[in-house]
């Protein structure tokens, strides 16, 4: 049987929508299904095919399949891509529609593919087509599954829809177990007790200022973030307040990222009380950070801010410290525990690694959120 995977990210771009639907494919494929990923036809064609697996770091395994993205007097650019892509996914036989594009994949529903739905927010009961489409596709018998990436979200589209308790399923995020190395940032950055590192993009509300004023009061630790939009770095640049303990290495690859993660002592997670994605959406109460378990993965210890729907993934002293995000003296105060309590450090990274491979990897989520639907 085959698994048509229907998908809103631009691919290759640089956002972690497009890294979760790569991993996502190519974890299904790894678990022995054949697998087609849909997506919108990119805005520039740069990178070959080839390029494009290797720009996210997996392997060849699925195919990607484009769809056109036309708009009508400038408009509907996603409305018309999930007419398109769900009619194309509905005519595959013996298929499995999987994805996070409600359009597509309500269409695919009325014409009758079985369907298993991805929801990481309620970004997709925004729009009055969106509603229309949602509730259609939840009165079909053959939506088999919604699956939220967090149990508080589950939890609030059930509470709207009491109907979707039976097919509702949480599966967080996940990573890749990651390679060992031997990489450190000790020796390009000497001078350093610590080496701090924030791996992700620099949205509103993923606490910047927080690592700023951690810098500044932490001379002594070196602050290296990786990511950001170049508008978002030069202003950093030029903020004559950017301590020089704050070191930028800007955007790189997904497939690189890993080993920026190892050669860190210590990985921060402040999200703040309102955390936005790149599209301006509050995701705060809901999200599953593909961050945590990238962290988890590296085997590095975790300060990580202390929200209700992190806790369904961390525990404090446990696998990470915990730290009210909004609290910097807290957030000096377990860096410096970190930096001086080596026992410490090694248990909290060590648990978080543990649990990370027994419960957080593609490959195992991927198995689990079509177990039952594909003899898996």
């Amino acid at each position: 049987m085959r698994l048509i995977y229907c998908a809103s990210s631009m691919i290759p771009s640089k956002t972690a929508n497009s890294i979760h639907v790569m991993r996502m494919c190519s974890a299904f494929a790894r678990n022995g299904v054949d697998v087609d990923l849909l997506v919108p036809s990119p805005l520039d064609g740069k990178l070959s095919i080839d390029e494009i697996y290797d720009y996210y770091g997996v392997i060849n395994n699925f195919r990607i399949v484009r769809i056109p993205r036309i708009s009508l007097f400038g408009k509907g650019v996603n409305i018309i891509y999930g007419w398109l892509a769900g009619i194309r996914a509905a005519l595959v036989k013996q298929g499995l529609v999987y994805g996070r594009n409600i359009t597509a994949c309500a269409i695919a529903s009325i014409l009758g593919a079985n369907v298993i739905f991805e929801a990481h927010a309620l970004d997709f009961y925004r729009r009055w087509s969106d509603k229309l489409l949602f509730r259609i596709m939840i009165r079909k018998k053959n939506l088999l599954r919604i699956v939220f990436v967090s149990g508080q979200l589950k939890e609030d589209v059930v509470q709207l829809f009491p109907e979707l308790e039976d097919r509702a399923f949480v599966a967080h995020d996940a990573a890749d177990i990651a390679i060992e190395s031997n990489s450190s940032f000790s020796n390009e950055y000497p001078g350093y007790k610590l080496h701090v590192g924030y791996v992700g993009h620099l949205y509103p509300g993923r606490g910047y200022e927080l690592i700023r004023d951690l810098a500044i009061a932490a001379p002594w630790a070196a602050f290296h973030l990786v990511g950001g939009t170049e508008e978002v770095l030069s202003d950093i640049r030029q903020d004559a307040t950017t301590p020089s303990n704050i070191i930028l290495h800007g955007f790189v690859p997904p497939k690189m990222a890993e080993q920026y993660r190892l050669a860190c002592d210590v990985l921060l997670a402040p999200y703040q009380s309102k955390v936005s994605t790149n599209s301006g959406i509050d995701t705060t109460k809901w999200m599953s950070p593909l961050k945590l378990f990238e962290y988890m993965a590296a085997g590095k210890p975790i300060i990580c801010s202390d929200l209700p729907v992190l806790r369904e993934i961390l525990s404090d002293r446990d696998t990470a410290l915990m730290v009210e995000p909004e609290n910097p003296d807290k957030w000096l105060e377990s860096i410096s525990i970190l930096e001086s309590d080596q026992v410490l450090s090694r248990r909290l990274a060590e648990n978080a690694k543990t649990l990370f491979l027994s419960k957080y990897t593609w490959q195992a989520r991927a198995k689990a959120v079509i177990s039952g639907y594909l003899n898996l």
